[in-house]
């Protein structure tokens, strides 16, 4: 019964994660700066169901004007976990939408624009748990792609994504 025993308690995971922190979405042209907001539910110790939330901004300031700059993304996907003692990995595909959007003002009024598109991601990260309830996730990294279709034209925009922050490890379940 001992022998049993020992292998399910290694075997405990969280019911559900709940990840904030900094990303950064990079493309060809601009870099934006934010956060990244995301829950998972883990159905067992090795998948899970993941949403998440993410907003990149950047000023680009101009000599008569500044355009301000932000990237929404809502995604949400399957999720696959190794977990040992010291580390999870894991590696996610998303899908979902995003919304970009650009205004400007000066001192003659102000201009906006916004767009709804799809927009995908697949990579992975690591955690690192500090305790049993709070780990660090040093580095996630992604590919992210959207499309939109603005006046009639449709582009796809392939962008990296990093992102850093604190996990909150909610409920343990067992095998």
């Amino acid at each position: 019964v001992l022998l049993v025993a020992f292998p399910l308690a290694a075997q405990e995971y969280s019911k559900a994660d709940v990840f904030g922190g900094y990303q950064l979405i990079r493309d060809s042209d601009v870099t934006l700066h934010g956060f990244k907001a995301e829950v998972a539910g883990n159905i067992n110790s090795s998948f899970g169901i993941v949403g998440e939330f993410g907003l990149g901004m950047k000023t680009i300031a101009e000599s008569d004007f500044n355009i301000d700059v932000k990237e929404y993304t809502y995604l949400a996907g399957p999720r696959f976990t190794y977990r040992a003692e010291q580390i999870r990995v894991f590696a996610q595909f998303l899908a979902g939408g995003s919304r970009f959007s650009g205004s400007s003002s000066d001192l003659g009024g102000s201009v906006g624009a916004s767009s709804n598109g799809f927009a995908m991601s697949f990579g992975g990260g690591i955690d690192i748990p500090i305790s049993p309830r709070v780990s660090v996730r040093p580095a996630q990294i992604d590919y992210l792609t959207t499309r939109f279709s603005m006046m009639g034209m449709s582009s796809w925009q392939n962008q990296f994504r990093y992102s850093g922050g604190i996990v909150f490890n909610l409920g343990t379940a067992g095998k």
